[in-house]
């Protein structure tokens, strides 16, 4: 219940792409963004994958929102007057770039990555296992199908009955299947560990915030999103390379299973 909430919170209500006046509808977007997270991290931790399967699965879930569903990735309000975001816009595939990566990439992170870390991070000792059985999956799946068909239908409502050609439909129908299929090509053996030890968790901190707000700070031009490109791939670089570290894990309060921090003292025994 807790990602359930926690995914529209996050991807929305926190960055601010939709006001906290409007918290009357979270339900509604917990529908589609709250099951959509519970079924990738369902279906990563049950085949034994981890985070890059995980944050593919959600660059796929983002593609699929942003593409099909709400379909903004082709008629958003930002290129209503053909001036914001026009310089980063390829008229063939009628879409924005830099949008590309704010849609696709900001839903990857901040609508799954982001509420699934937090919400296993409260939960250490059940972080890598199953929280649903048959019967929570097949729920959780009709519910995102039911947030889909709801907001569709909203958007089409708003947009006046905008539908983006079958041609772009299918393009992304294609690109988030082939997306699907990476996530489950990333292999389940972990890589080696080294023997350097894990960063502080101060320097995880910054470099985190740092990361986020350059990728958010870009300008809405063809410099801008290859901006965004280069912090992007050098922070989940970064990251890679640290997440090889001993002691480097989710589990806070319990070093010996690989977190950095070490265990509070009123949760410890002699």
């Amino acid at each position: 219940m807790g990602l359930f909430f926690l995914a529209p919170l996050v991807g929305e209500y926190l960055l601010g792409n939709v006001s906290i006046v409007e918290i009357g509808a979270l339900p509604l977007l917990a529908l589609l963004y709250g099951s959509g997270a519970i079924q990738i991290r369902e279906v990563a931790r049950r085949t034994g994958r981890g985070w890059p399967t995980i944050l593919l699965l959600g660059l796929a879930y983002g593609l699929i929102e942003a593409g099909l569903i709400d379909q903004t990735l082709f008629n958003p309000p930002e290129l209503a007057d053909g001036r914001l975001g026009a310089t980063a816009y390829v008229p063939a595939l009628g879409i924005s770039v830099s949008n590309l990566l704010a849609f696709v990439v900001g839903h990857s992170v901040w609508s799954i990555g982001v509420p699934i870390a937090m919400v296993e991070a409260l939960v250490p000792g059940r972080r890598a296992t199953p929280w649903l059985g048959r019967a929570g999956l097949t729920v959780s799946g009709v519910l995102y199908l039911l947030g889909a068909v709801l907001i569709f239908r909203y958007m089409y409502k708003e947009s006046g009955g905008f539908l983006a050609p079958a041609p772009k439909l299918a393009a992304v129908a294609a690109l988030s299947a082939g997306l699907l299929g990476l996530a489950f090509a990333v292999g389940r053996r972990p890589r080696p560990v080294t023997d350097r030890p894990a960063p502080r968790p101060w320097l995880v901190a910054v470099v985190a915030l740092a990361a986020s707000f350059l990728f958010g700070w870009r300008s809405e031009s063809w410099s801008g999103a290859a901006f965004s490109v280069v912090v992007a791939t050098a922070t989940a670089a970064l990251v890679v390379r640290w997440s090889r570290r001993r002691r480097w894990g989710a589990g806070a309060g319990a070093p010996p299973t690989g977190s950095p921090w070490p265990a509070p003292r009123c949760c410890t025994r002699p």
